[in-house]
This record gives C-alpha cells, structure tokens and sequence, in this order.
C-alpha cells in the first residue's frame, strides 16, 4: 500500500490490512509492503507513475495486489481510496488462486 501518513482514508486502509495480515493463511503466502508518499520513498512514486491513470504523487491509499500464476504471468488488482475489509480480502484469495491455479481456471 502506497499512503500518506495521518489522512482518514489511509488510517482506515492501512487498519484493514493490519487486520488481514493477522490471518495465519496470508501471513505465509503475502508480501506487505508499506510505502510512504511524500518523498520519502521512491518505490511509492513508482507505484503512483505505474498504477494511477494521472500518474502523479497522491495521499490517499493505492492499494495493489499482484501475484505470478503457474504459467510465469502477473496479475494484478490496484485501487485508489478507501476498499473495505471484504473486498481487501477478496483480492488476496483471487490472487492467491490465480497464483496456485492461473488465469484461466
């Protein structure tokens, strides 16, 4: 998740995945990176210039998931602002059926 510090939205994004996290399946199976907007970290512009259709520096959470299927192809889901709990969960079992079954199953 790509974030500022301090903003509701990113309070409450970064509060649902902590909480996701603690599930003990996507403990083993998720990498959470926490990227900082503001400078700080380059990695969070490369996000905002690869991921967001306006490409600049924002302060609401982008949040994306990506995962490699069998066949070797990245699959992704990226969203901007707040998604809620059920839908944060969602995206990470698709991704981690994607990663264990490919694209096309």
């Amino acid at each position: 998740m790509t974030h500022s510090e301090g903003s509701a939205p990113c309070v409450q994004q970064q509060a649902d995945i902590k909480t996701i996290m603690e599930d003990p399946a996507f403990q083993t199976t998720v990498k959470y990176l926490d990227l900082l907007s503001g400078g700080s970290d380059p990695r969070a512009q490369d996000c905002f210039d690869i991921l967001d259709p306006e490409g600049m520096e924002n302060y609401i959470p982008l949040t994306t998931i990506v995962a490699k299927d069998p066949s070797g192809k990245y699959v992704w889901h990226s969203w901007e602002g707040v998604t809620g709990k059920a839908n944060l969960e969602g995206w990470l079992r698709d991704a981690m059926y994607y990663r264990n079954n490919g694209v096309g199953a």
